[in-house]
C-alpha cells in the first residue's frame, strides 16, 4: 500500500467490484506469456499514444488494447491487437491469455479494469494517482509515464514473473466482490452519518 501522509479519518472509501466470474482452475492453466493488455473507454489520444509507444519500446510484446480507445488508434504496430465491443467472455478470454495488464494514464479513480485483470491473474501495473494503487504494493506502481522507463518496469516485471503471481492476484481481485462493495457502502454511510451528528 502506498501512503500519501494522507489523514485517513477525512477521507470516507467505497471501492468498486469485478463482476467477472473467474474459476482458480482456469488460472491454473495459464502460462507466462509476453502479452499485455490495456482497457478503456472514452480516453484522449493522448492514451493511446503512450500505449502504442511502449509497444513499440517493446517489439516483443503482444499488447491488447480493449475498449473504445481503440478508435484512435490507426494502422496499429505488428504487435498491437485492438478490440472493442466484445462480449464479457471474449474479455475473458484475452485477459485470461495475457500476464500483465498496463494502466497507463495520469488519473483514473479506480478502474474496475484493474480488477477484472486480477482475477484472471494478471500482474498490474497502475500510476500511482490511480486508486487502485492503494490496494497494491510498491511492484505494481509506476511513478512517471515516460514510456521508456514504463517500458523498463514491464521487462522486469516480466522478467520476476511466477505463476504464483497468477494465483495471487486472482484471489486478490477476487475479494471485490459485489458482496463486499456493498458492505463497504453502508459502513462508509454509517461513518458518515454519525460524524454529522
Amino acid at each position: 500500500m502506498v501512503d500519501y501522509g494522507i489523514d485517513k479519518e477525512k477521507i470516507f472509501v467505497v471501492r468498486p467490484a469485478s463482476t467477472l466470474k473467474v474459476n482458480k482452475e482456469e488460472i491454473k492453466d495459464k502460462k507466462i506469456r509476453k502479452s499485455i493488455t490495456f482497457i478503456k473507454n472514452f480516453p484522449s489520444s493522448k492514451v493511446a499514444e503512450i500505449v502504442l509507444k511502449i509497444a513499440k519500446e517493446l517489439p516483443d510484446f503482444e499488447f491488447n488494447i480493449v475498449g473504445t480507445v481503440s478508435k484512435k488508434i490507426k494502422n496499429p504496430p505488428k504487435n498491437v491487437k485492438c478490440y472493442m465491443n466484445i462480449s464479457w467472455e471474449e474479455l475473458k478470454k484475452i485477459l485470461l491469455s495475457s500476464s500483465i495488464y498496463l494502466h497507463p494514464m495520469f488519473f483514473d479513480p479506480f478502474p474496475v479494469s484493474v480488477l477484472d485483470a486480477m482475477r484472471c491473474g494478471n500482474f498490474p501495473l497502475v500510476y500511482r494517482l490511480f486508486g487502485s494503487s492503494e490496494i497494491l504494493s510498491k511492484e505494481n506502481i509506476f511513478y512517471s509515464l515516460d514510456e521508456k522507463e514504463i517500458a523498463e518496469k514491464v521487462l522486469k516485471t516480466y522478467e520476476n514473473l511466477s505463476e504464483k503471481d497468477f494465483i495471487k492476484y486472482h484471489k486478490h481481485g477476487m475479494k471485490f466482490s459485489e458482496k463486499r462493495s456493498s458492505k463497504e457502502f453502508r459502513k462508509v454511510f454509517n461513518r458518515i452519518l454519525k460524524k454529522l451528528h
